[in-house]
């Protein structure tokens, strides 16, 4: 054989060598570049998975804070109304029992004004109720029973009774307490911001 025929067999032989290696390398390279992408596909969807789950959080966030501030101020009217009801009954008591006490010959017009201020603060209990949370609710309930208790103490006080005189106290501490309660929760409710969890509805 002559030379220049093994040389251009030994050069096509090269050369198909090369493209197999070129064409190998290649193949491996995308191989290698697939797998990239395929790895960069998916950390890429899970940050956008987290990014859109961190937005729909904060979009419920900002919804329930925007519920929340809406009902604010229809709560703290009714909370208010309720709160100022309270005292009133408060001030009839305690403008009613020592003329109970006493005998006076207008007791029972005190008797009767602090009925009226029990029934007013027991008509304003369904709207607390209604608004809100359940724990306010709760604390409304024992205001107008304590209250309650406290009418009925006075309604019933008889001051010929032959023992020691029942001063009341029991009664008012319980309606106070109750009260002071009441303001607590309303508190409570009134300063929830819609990001906490507030008590069930």
């Amino acid at each position: 054989m002559d030379a220049g025929v093994v040389g251009l067999i030994g050069g096509l032989g090269g050369a198909v060598l090369g493209a197999l290696g070129a064409t190998a390398a290649a193949w491996i390279t995308g191989r290698k570049a697939e797998a990239q992408a395929r790895i960069q596909a998916e950390a890429l969807r899970e940050q956008t998975q987290q990014q859109v789950e961190a937005q729909l959080e904060q979009a419920r966030l900002q919804v329930r804070a925007s519920h929340y501030l809406d009902r604010r101020e229809p709560r703290a009217q009714s909370y208010t109304a309720f709160i100022s009801a309270a005292i009133a009954l408060e001030e009839a008591l305690l403008e009613a029992i020592p003329r109970v006490r006493d005998n006076s010959n207008d007791a029972a017009d005190f008797v009767n004004r602090v009925g009226e201020r029990h029934r007013e603060l027991a008509a304003l209990k369904p709207r607390v109720q209604t608004e809100g949370p359940w724990s306010v609710g709760i604390a409304a309930r024992r205001v107008v029973a304590t209250g309650n208790r406290a009418v009925v103490y006075l309604s019933d006080c008889n001051p010929f009774d032959s023992g020691e005189p029942h001063s009341g106290s029991d009664e008012l501490h319980d309606f106070f307490g109750a009260r002071d309660e009441f303001i607590l929760e309303a508190s409570k409710a009134l300063g929830c911001d819609g990001t906490q969890q507030e008590d069930e509805q």
